[in-house]
């Protein structure tokens, strides 16, 4: 089952969804996954230089893919791509999720604002800077590697059914000390940043019309769909089909 192509600007991607960043040669044609992993890894540790020779290098190897019949739409959608991966990596450094999207939904309205090929390939540049910021300022935080690694366990496993007690287990460490250490670097106990982020990237599903609200519920690892409706509608003062509704009259 695939969700519609034709999200609104600012919106985070289909493409993310669907684990654009698994499919590397969409990106670049000519992109090798270790030139790749390089450029992630280099955001990941807020490295702008080291990231922009990358990118560079990456973009001088040879043409862009082509994602669209038109020239303009082909670059906006190549430079989205690229925008969608260095995001995840931001993920991966342990930067909450929301912020990260807060900022991916506002350089993909500026891409839509842009009617130059040429200032849609220069604003790639631009873009990983904003997102190298945001992993440098994280890193001063200083988050601790264990919150790290839970965070990134968290992103990639969003499917199933998690716990404090789970992911302390797979980091070794005392439920009670990863639990306090990790409310006291986020803000936020386990529990409640996993059903978060959870609500969170299940609003993009909600908004397609070709899901079914009990698909989504399977999907985010909840027990029933009368469950993940209910915390749905706590969290966001509507139920998930009158959230549907709304939207799709807006769009």
């Amino acid at each position: 089952m695939k969700a519609q192509s034709d999200n609104k600007p600012g919106e985070f991607p289909q493409a993310y969804y669907e684990k654009i960043a698994d499919d590397r040669e969409g990106v670049f044609r000519h992109t090798s996954f270790q030139l790749e992993e390089k450029l992630c890894e280099a955001v990941m540790e807020g490295k702008k230089e080291d990231a922009l020779a990358i990118l560079r290098h990456i973009n001088a190897s040879g043409a862009k893919a082509i994602l669209a019949k038109d020239p303009l739409r082909s670059a906006k959608n190549s430079v989205i791509c690229t925008s969608v991966i260095v995001a995840r990596a931001v993920i991966r450094s342990g930067v909450a999720a929301d912020e990260v999207f807060a900022l991916n939904d506002a350089v993909i309205l500026k891409i839509e604002e842009l009617n130059d090929i040429e200032a849609v390939l220069a604003y790639e540049e631009e873009l990983l800077v904003l997102f190298v910021r945001l992993a440098g300022e994280h890193q001063k935080l200083a988050v601790s590697a264990p919150v790290q690694k839970a965070l990134h366990y968290i992103e990639l496993h969003l499917h199933e059914k998690l716990s404090a007690r789970q992911l302390a287990g797979i980091l070794y460490l005392n439920p009670s000390y990863f639990g306090t250490l990790f409310h006291k670097q986020t803000g936020k106990k386990v529990s409640q940043y996993i059903l978060e982020r959870k609500l969170n990237e299940s609003l993009y599903f909600v908004r397609q019309k070709n899901f079914k609200i009990s698909e989504i519920a399977q999907l985010y690892g909840f027990s029933s769909e009368s469950y993940y409706i209910s915390l749905f509608k706590k969290h966001y003062q509507v139920s998930p089909q009158v959230y549907r509704n709304k939207e799709l009259k807006q769009g």
